[in-house]
C-alpha cells in the first residue's frame, strides 16, 4: 500500500522528532554515568591505604611511599623522624601516575644515631 506524500513526511518527521530525543537522552545519561564514574574514581583514591617501604643499604635508608592523589602525604612526619633520630636526608623524590603519588627519599643514618631497626619502627609507628 502505498502512502500519500504528505502522510509519508508526517511519519518522517515524527519518527527523526523521536530520533533526536531519544539521542538527548542517551547524551544525558552518558554525561550522568561519566559523573558517577569520577566520584567513584575518587573515593577509591581516597579509601587508598599509604603503601610504606624501607630498606637498609649499608649505613642509608631508602624509604618509599605510595599514597592516593588526593591523600594528605606523610612525607613531613617521615622527615621529622629522620631528623629526630639522627639521620640525614640526601635526596628525596616524587611523581604522580594516574591516580597514585610515589615518594622516594634516600637518608645517610649518622653513627652514633640510634640503629636502623629503631628508626625503621619509630617511622612505622610516629
Amino acid at each position: 500500500e502505498r502512502l500519500a506524500l504528505p502522510s509519508l513526511l508526517d511519519q518522517s518527521t515524527s519518527y527523526r522528532r523521536q530520533l533526536k530525543q531519544r539521542l538527548e537522552e542517551l547524551r544525558k545519561r552518558r554525561e550522568k554515568l561519566q559523573g558517577d564514574r569520577a566520584v567513584i574514581e575518587e573515593q577509591r583514591d581516597s579509601l587508598m591505604l599509604p603503601v610504606l617501604a624501607i630498606r637498609e643499604v649499608g649505613s642509608a635508608l631508602e624509604i618509599n611511599l605510595i599514597t592516593g592523589v588526593n591523600q594528605n602525604c606523610l612525607l613531613y612526619e617521615i622527615f621529622s623522624v629522620l631528623r629526630e633520630e639522627g639521620a640525614e636526608v640526601l635526596t628525596a623524590s616524587c611523581s604522580t601516575v594516574g591516580s597514585r603519588t610515589f615518594y622516594s627519599i634516600y637518608s645517610q643514618v649518622c653513627l652514633s644515631s640510634l640503629p636502623v631497626f629503631l628508626i625503621m619502627t619509630a617511622i612505622f609507628f610516629h
